[in-house]
């Protein structure tokens, strides 16, 4: 199973929650990729060719001065501008995996959604009547003509299916 399998508990909570979530995961999906472009929108992101070219280093002429290093400020720069690369860089990883930790758990809802498409007709109602518009067994019962304890017994079965389904992988 890609994701791990759930408990009908579990499935329970994360269908009750899973309208906000998923729509909580998708603002910060664009977020991060606004994030991202604008970092990527910057220019200080240079590779080392690009900064080694971008310094113009005077050629030396003597011997003497090819030995001495060159010019201490340049190297001051040089270095200053790969510890801003760097900063940019682990910025960009740090986004990259919370993009791709989002992007999982948006798939996830997205899988569970198919798993109830799968369901029965009568299933799929009751899934989606009682857990993700948070209609409370009492409303509900009242609303169907139906005892309470009918109404918790259908929605239990089909969460028991809703799971095995999601469970199965298929």
């Amino acid at each position: 199973m890609k994701y791990g399998k759930m408990t009908p508990e579990q499935m329970l909570f994360y269908v009750k929650t899973m309208d906000e979530n998923h729509d909580r995961l998708c603002q910060s999906r664009d977020r991060l990729m606004n994030e991202v472009k604008a970092i990527q929108d910057r220019k200080e992101i240079l590779s080392w060719d690009e900064i080694a070219s971008a310094i113009a280093f005077p050629k030396a002429t003597s011997d003497q001065e090819r030995t001495s290093g060159g010019n201490p400020d340049e190297y001051k720069l040089l270095h200053q501008a790969e510890r801003i690369n760097q900063i940019y860089r682990s910025q960009m990883e740090e986004l990259f995996d919370e993009l791709e930790s989002v992007e999982t758990q948006i798939t996830k809802y997205q899988y569970v959604n198919r798993c109830i498409t799968r369901l029965e007709a009568r299933d799929k109602e009751i899934i989606n009547q009682f857990t993700r518009k948070n209609l409370t067994f009492a409303k509900g019962a009242e609303l169907l003509h139906m005892v309470r304890s009918t109404i918790y017994k259908m929605q239990r079965k089909a969460l028991i299916k809703l799971t095995e389904i999601y469970n199965s992988g298929t």
